[in-house]
């Protein structure tokens, strides 16, 4: 007695094996739960139904979607939809060992191979049922927040965004002139943009759109330029209200952020002095007699600028001069080897050229010292360890010193 099994067979293909039969046995069992709630649902809800009255629906067509201006079928559609749904949820038994042993991670669904053929179309066209509505409900020459307008050979389709209270008719025309609508493209799931939320399905093969906020485009309601007259799309389907609405708040957020205006390039004057430090006996700063006009000009940072960059400096082409004559008669032995070396590096050809092209015409940023250079917002230079050995102290009025130095990363 006993099981033949195959000498080759391992005990890994074995619990494999085995494990694949109690996830068949498990998702068969829940299956069925759900399909014998879903039975007794929709048992119990044309029960109800058979209980209404003719009266009952003439109430409402007359006095809830005459007034609204909404089709008898379109209601009925959602009302009993979400009425059936509703008592499916009431009448599955959620709490079943079949369903809680599916959800465990570490289950028995957790060793079933997850690549291989055949299913994934057919998940596909069930998610797309769930997003994308075919069946042409709305009136000829309607329209609905959602509907999807394809390019017949193209990979263009374009989403009404517009709210549906514009898009009923009342008395023969709607709120709404035009409709609103956003541009998206279909790309097959091969393109590293594809995303599988936004899945629709064209032809019976899955695409996925991707949306573009900022490509608006407004159709007349009617006319031979309006969208189901307009040759250049056909109706796709329509998004169900919730997946609609997710998709005009992608319009609406980008549409509605706030964009504020640049703030001018202004320009603060500030007095500056020359600093440079000397190793003698203690480490010392010794101010650089500078006497051409000594006047930099401060222009503040932008948002976001000052954190990695700080303000922009601009200094005059003759303190800029005199001031490299200076440092060209500097004594070097009274000075520690590392800021010699950074002299020597900014009195070089190409250095020099840089610097003076940056500090001249661009600006030199607060935050970005070159050649150990840097510059000092206030009276005094800094006598921090790791300060510059070459400062350029920027006096301005107290007024302007104490606002730009509460956002100066070195104030």
């Amino acid at each position: 007695g006993g099981p033949c099994v195959s000498p080759k067979t391992t005990p890994s293909r074995i619990i494999r094996v085995s494990q694949g039969y109690l996830f068949g046995k498990f998702l068969q069992r829940a299956l069925f739960e759900w399909k014998k709630g879903a039975e007794s649902a929709l048992e119990h809800l044309l029960k109800m139904i058979g209980g209404l009255q003719a009266k009952d629906f003439a109430y409402l067509i007359r006095f809830r979607l005459q007034e609204d201006g909404q089709a008898f079928s379109e209601y009925l559609e959602w009302f009993l939809g979400e009425c059936l749904k509703g008592f499916i949820a009431e009448k599955v038994p959620w709490d079943h060992a079949a369903f809680g042993e599916l959800s465990k991670p570490e289950g028995v669904g957790k060793s079933i191979e997850g690549a291989f053929d055949g299913p994934s179309v057919n998940i596909a066209e069930l998610f797309h049922h769930v997003r994308v509505e075919r069946r042409g409900i709305h009136s000829p020459g309607g329209y609905r927040l959602g509907d999807l307008y394809a390019q017949p050979k193209g990979s263009g389709v374009r989403a009404v965004i517009t709210p549906d209270c514009d898009l009923v008719e009342r008395k023969g025309q709607t709120k709404a002139r035009n409709v609103l609508t956003m541009e998206g493209e279909l790309n097959t799931f091969d393109k590293s943009s594809a995303v599988a939320d936004d899945l629709v399905l064209r032809n019976g093969k899955p695409y996925s759109v991707r949306w573009k906020p900022k490509d608006l485009e407004m159709f007349p309601v009617s006319g031979a330029e309006a969208l189901h007259n307009n040759k250049r799309f056909q109706l796709l389907g329509t998004l169900r209200p919730l997946y609609a609405q997710e998709m005009q708040r992608r319009a609406l957020t980008d549409l509605s952020r706030i964009g504020l205006p640049v703030a001018p390039a202004m320009g603060i004057d500030a007095a500056a002095e020359v600093w440079v430090r000397k190793a003698t006996g203690n480490d010392t700063l010794v101010r650089i007699a500078v006497s051409a006009p000594a006047i930099a000009t401060i222009i503040p940072s932008r948002t976001g600028e000052m954190e990695r960059r700080g303000h922009r400096v601009l200094l005059r082409r003759r303190f800029l001069s005199e001031m490299f004559e200076r440092l060209h008669e500097l004594d070097r032995s009274e000075m520690h080897d590392g800021d010699v070396e950074n002299l020597n590096r900014i009195l070089r050809g190409k250095s020099s050229d840089r610097l003076y092209e940056g500090v001249l015409g661009i600006g030199r940023f607060t935050a970005e010292p070159k050649f150990g250079m840097g510059f000092i917002l206030g009276n005094e230079p800094s006598r921090k360890q790791d300060a510059a050995w070459l400062q350029i102290v920027l006096k301005t009025s107290t007024e302007y010193t104490e606002e730009l130095e509460t956002v100066d990363p070195l104030a």
